[in-house]
């Protein structure tokens, strides 16, 4: 097997929407979580996965119109540590790769896509700081098949 690549995500929060709103610097993009009531898992719950990789925080959470029909929601940030990634294109596929990854992991209610499968191959995310629900540590080396006995 391929040796799995480290990223490690810095995650802050939580915030409400309107805090979100403010996140637009030149740092405020990766991944995020939403959290919230759902009539299922109940309070505080993991709604949601997604990343702001073309938009700020603020504007990618900005166009979510879904988001504004809940109230009580708390937005949670992740940075991916800049000693994980080569340049901005390595970036953004990391940050694809750990939404990706997250996602399946969690499997969130608002989620459609890569709850029941995922292509990322050979990564480790370790979660660090205001992680919420998340795992400390999500990873592609699962193995489906028991080893014979």
């Amino acid at each position: 097997m391929k040796s799995e690549r480290l990223i490690r995500i810095s995650w802050h929060g939580p915030y409400n929407l309107q805090e979100t709103k403010k996140l637009k610097g030149e740092k405020d993009y990766g991944i995020y979580q939403i959290y919230g009531r759902h009539i299922v898992f109940g309070r505080a719950s993991l709604l949601y996965i997604g990343k702001a990789v073309k938009q700020s925080f603020g504007e990618r959470l900005g166009e979510q119109s879904w988001l504004y029909d809940l109230s009580g929601l708390e937005v949670y940030i992740g940075r991916i540590y800049e000693e994980d990634y080569k340049d901005d294109s390595d970036w953004e596929d990391i940050v694809s790769q750990c939404e990706t990854l997250l996602i399946y992991w969690h499997s969130p209610p608002y989620n459609s896509q890569n709850i029941n499968s995922h292509k990322t191959r050979n990564i480790r995310i370790h979660n660090h700081k205001e992680i919420a629900s998340l795992l400390y540590e999500v990873s592609t080396a699962w193995e489906k098949e028991m080893p014979k006995e």
